[in-house]
């Protein structure tokens, strides 16, 4: 089946990119743009005369479907040179032309994402101003799910008024993929099939297997890490790595890095299809992972944990806590089926590390809400049911109730309840980010632990020196003193200020830490002593410098009973500016150095820092005789006496 869409160019200059998104639309779909005098280009059987004409006019715009808007036959197709000429913004304003509607238009756009209309840019109806028709709410067919990666959803912060987002991910893990189009996406390809019965003259037709569909063609399209007549073959390079793993219920497998725990080959890419019990969901718990990360990931795992044909959040790094960093499939599509992919041949000539270790198993769907407001959650097999298992300190069925001895932390991962809530009434926000901010030369390229961190975006043409962010404690805290934990980023030329305030019921708020300037491209460790008050409430302000290079981002908070001289650890990060309850020793032979990356002696000594970018070591490769020694040792006593 054919379907033909007639069109001329009027803007010369942009014939080579319009062709190019034509090119996809007849690769991958039935419908096939034909010029007027093509063969093809058939009025009597299209039913009307009515061209889509492509032209240079302000902005980038389409009409919805075939409105022949001034009764003339011609519907103009606006793509402004040269901001509008690519192929993502003309596949997206073609994908209008044939019917489709934004992403963030879905009727059920609210269970993934909330438009923030006070920051969105209102339109003008040749009346009033009204709510931005580009973020509106339509009656849509939505026969696939809702696709974060689509041609047709936009950016974050799309149309705002004041640099605030727009629209906001319910899961935050998925924002990356946001206006990341570069033409027509897998569930794109999808939705025209569908919408236009691409597929209705298909006979003998395959049973595609494990996301993929059935095409114009009448065979699979397959998500670009499958393979096979029916979609049932992962995509490696390597008989080492990747396949099938097909979870019996009660099972669990590992997944691990070729030659682990020993360091793994450069050179690969490698796909494992997890496929559980029906009815169920799939779960990856990390047990360790050691994989090549400089600023930004060398090597990286990729998990598509929501839908097969969509691509995946990277991780990359350390994380040598077992079941710390955990994965759920979604039950969007597929909810007992999961891919994880591992690359290390992108970047191949970047040095190897110990590579990783998963397990995999299925679990019931009691979990999908995330229940456990202050603990892990756990579902049986083919059950709705959970139970949550606290952190110190914490009871009741979902680990809301914090008694005087709780731990609270705040990682800012998904499905976190963090005590920390950002306040609205400020010119700027703490917002969600999973790799590097959105301007160059300041905040940090990936979370210090984990998947995501909160920052302050300095960069917006409203934007001045002195505006603020803030975010507050939300629950009530037990009237005893608190040691505060925390990392912090600030990176930048015209960098603000960090402020941590502390208040009480009858306290007056004041200042309890600070920082000012560029403190460097680490995170860095920060804690505080808060005495006990009554009614303690908790603030963290970020304030934008003079410029646009003033990102300040926070990661991993702890808030733990008692203070740091008394029954806390002492700890000792040896980044530069962190306090260390450490010193060189004077009466030893030679002296702790600290130093960045991979000690330079090969075959021994680590790669990197275990946290942030610094460490101290011993280099023995030079002129030191066998026993010496080199020691550290406490700067005062350690039993408070």
């Amino acid at each position: 089946m054919v379907l033909t869409f007639p069109f001329l160019i009027a803007a010369t200059s942009s014939i080579t990119v319009i062709n190019k998104a034509i090119k996809q639309f007849h690769d991958f779909t039935c419908i096939k743009w034909v010029t007027t005098s093509d063969p093809l280009f058939n009025p009597t059987a299209l039913g009307h005369q009515n061209v889509v004409t492509f032209i240079n006019a302000t902005g980038c715009w389409s009409y919805v479907g075939n409105v022949n808007p001034q009764g003339n036959n011609i519907q103009y197709l606006g793509l402004e040179e040269p901001g509008c000429i690519s192929v993502g913004t003309s596949v997206h304003e073609m994908l209008h032309a044939i019917g489709g509607k934004h992403e963030q238009s879905r009727a059920d756009r609210d269970n993934y994402v909330t438009i923030e209309w006070p920051n969105v840019k209102k339109s003008w109806n040749g009346q009033t101003y009204v709510k931005n028709r580009n973020m509106k709410k339509f009656s849509t067919q939505d026969n696939n799910p809702y696709d974060a990666e689509s041609a047709m959803q936009y950016s974050l912060y799309a149309f705002s008024t004041n640099g605030k987002k727009t629209i906001q991910f319910k899961d935050q893990r998925l924002e990356f993929l946001a206006d990341s189009a570069d033409g027509l996406e897998f569930y794109d390809i999808q939705d025209v099939t569908d919408a236009y019965k691409c597929t209705d003259h298909c006979t003998n037709i395959p049973n595609c297997q494990n996301g993929g569909f059935l095409n114009f063609q009448c065979t699979c399209t397959c998500p670009d890490v499958l393979t096979g007549a029916i979609c049932e073959g992962t995509v490696s390079n390597s008989q080492t790595c990747g396949g099938v793993i097909n979870l019996a219920a009660g099972e669990e497998r590992l997944i691990q890095s070729p030659n682990y725990p020993s360091n793994y080959p450069t050179g690969l890419e490698c796909t494992w299809l997890i496929k559980g019990t029906a009815n169920n969901i799939v779960r990856a718990s990390v047990q360790y992972m050691d994989i090549s990360a400089d600023a930004a990931c060398n090597h990286w795992l990729e998990y598509r944990y929501n839908l097969l044909g969509q691509k995946g959040p990277k991780k990359c790094g350390t994380n040598f806590v077992a079941d710390e960093e955990i994965w759920d499939s979604t039950p969007d599509e597929l909810s007992n089926a999961m891919i994880i992919r591992f690359d290390s041949n992108t970047f191949s000539t970047k040095p190897a590390a110990k590579g990783f270790s998963i397990k995999v198993q299925s679990i019931g769907k009691g979990c999908v809400t995330n229940p456990c407001m202050y603990g892990k959650c756990s579902s049986p097999e083919g059950t709705s049911d959970y139970t949550c298992t606290c952190n110190q300190g914490v009871s009741g069925k979902n680990c809301d109730m914090l008694t005087s001895s709780a731990v609270v932390i705040c990682t800012f991962e998904y499905g976190e309840r963090c005590i920390f809530e950002g306040e609205t009434n400020h010119e700027l926000n703490w917002d969600y980010q999973s790799l590097g901010t959105r301007s160059s030369n300041t905040g940090p390229d990936n979370a210090h632990k984990g998947f995501q961190y909160v920052y302050t975006e300095a960069s917006g043409a409203i934007r001045q020196a002195g505006d603020k962010a803030v975010m507050s404690t939300n629950i009530q805290l037990s009237n005893v003193g608190y040691y505060m934990t925390f990392w912090y980023h600030m990176k930048g030329s015209t960098m603000g200020t960090l402020n941590i305030y502390a208040e009480g019921t009858t306290t007056a708020k004041s200042t309890i830490w600070t920082r000012s300037g560029s403190q460097g491209n680490d995170w860095v460790k920060g804690d505080v002593n808060i005495t006990a008050m009554n009614g303690l409430k908790i603030s963290i302000e970020g304030i934008r410098g003079s410029g646009w290079s003033s990102d300040i981002a926070i990661d991993d908070i702890s808030l733990t009973p008692g203070t740091s001289g008394g029954s806390q650890l002492k700890t000792c990060s040896f980044e530069a500016g962190a306090s260390c309850f450490l010193v060189e020793a004077t009466n030893d032979d030679f002296d702790w150095t600290p130093i960045s990356g991979e000690s330079p002696s090969s075959g021994t000594g680590p790669k990197a820092a275990y946290e942030g970018s610094t460490y101290k070591y011993i280099e023995v490769s030079s002129a030191v005789t066998s026993n010496s020694v080199a020691r550290l040792m406490s700067s005062s006593s350690l039993n408070g006496k």
